[in-house]
C-alpha cells in the first residue's frame, strides 16, 4: 500500500477516477483518508467527507486511524524520518474524527425506504423458463416456479440495473431486496442470491428478504408486479410495476424523482 501510494494520489489528482467499496467496510474512506493525510493536506486540499461513517451517525474511526498509524510507523522506520511532523499527523486525525460525526444538510434528511420485488420486476421470469429443455417443462407443467436452478438463470428486466444504480446514488433512497421464493423450490431461495450476487451485489449487499409475508415489512416504497403475499396490503406506497402506470423502469425512476 505505501509502495503505490504515489502513483494512487496521482491518478486520484488526474481525476477521472473512481473508487468504491461496495461491501460495507469503509475501504473507501480509508483509502481517502490515508491520500489526504499523507499528500493532499500539504497541497491545500479539502478533506474528503467519508461519506460512510456519517451515514453511519458517526462511526467508530477505530479502522482509519490503524491503517494511518500503521503506515506512519511504517514510512519513519523506512526512510528513519517521520513523512510529516508529529503534532500535524495528529491534528489531521482529529479533522477526520470530527468530520465523522457530522451531518450535511442533505443527510440528516431520513432516507425514504424502498423494496423491490425480484421475479417480474429485477428479473426476467420468462428469459429464465426459456433456457430450461422442453423435457423439464413437461415435468413442472403448471408450476415453473418450482424447476430447480431456474431462478438463477433469469436475465435482468430491461433498465432495472442502470435504475438500481441511479436510485442508490440518488442518495435519498434506503434500498432492500423483498421477494419471495417458492415453498416448494429449495434452489430458489439460494439461486435469487446468486442473482444478486452476480448482477446486482454493489447495491443489495446483504440487503436480501425473503418473505411470504410483505405486509410485515415497514418501509414508504415496494415496487412489485403483483398483489400477492402481503404486497397490497404493503403500509406504504406499493408502485404496481408493468401496469398502466408504472410500465417500466424509467417511469417508477421518474415517480421516485431519480434524473
Amino acid at each position: 500500500m505505501v509502495a503505490l501510494m504515489p502513483q494512487f494520489c496521482e491518478m486520484i489528482d488526474k481525476g477521472d477516477f473512481y473508487i468504491a467499496c461496495a461491501m460495507g467496510l469503509h475501504r473507501t474512506d480509508i483509502a481517502l483518508c490515508t491520500y489526504w493525510v499523507f499528500y493532499a493536506a500539504d497541497k491545500g486540499i479539502a478533506p474528503p467527507p467519508i461519506r460512510g461513517y456519517r451515514q453511519e451517525d458517526g462511526h467508530n474511526t477505530s479502522k482509519i486511524m490503524y491503517v494511518l498509524n500503521s503506515i506512519f510507523q511504517y514510512i519513519t522506520e523506512q526512510n528513519g524520518v517521520e513523512p510529516i511532523p508529529t503534532e500535524t499527523f495528529k491534528a489531521r486525525k482529529k479533522v477526520i474524527n470530527d468530520l465523522s460525526k457530522e451531518k450535511t444538510e442533505h443527510e440528516n434528511i431520513p432516507l425514504k425506504r424502498v423494496y423491490v420485488d425480484m421475479d417480474g420486476v429485477l428479473a426476467d421470469f420468462e428469459s429464465g423458463l426459456a433456457k430450461v429443455s422442453e423435457d423439464v417443462k413437461k415435468e413442472y407443467l403448471g408450476r415453473f416456479d418450482e424447476i430447480p436452478g431456474l431462478f438463477s438463470l433469469m436475465e435482468p428486466m430491461p433498465g432495472a440495473i442502470d435504475a438500481m444504480h441511479r436510485i442508490q446514488k440518488d442518495g435519498r433512497y434506503d434500498l432492500y431486496i423483498l421477494s419471495t421464493a417458492p415453498w416448494n423450490n429449495p434452489s430458489a431461495w439460494s439461486d435469487k442470491l446468486l442473482w444478486v450476487q452476480k448482477h446486482l451485489d454493489d447495491v443489495f449487499h446483504k440487503r436480501v428478504i425473503i418473505t411470504h409475508c410483505k405486509n410485515l415489512l415497514k418501509g414508504d416504497f415496494l415496487i412489485d408486479d403483483r398483489s400477492k403475499n402481503g404486497a397490497k396490503e404493503f403500509e406504504g406506497e406499493w408502485i404496481q410495476f408493468g401496469n398502466s402506470e408504472f410500465p417500466d423502469w424509467e417511469s417508477v425512476t421518474k415517480h421516485l424523482g431519480v434524473d
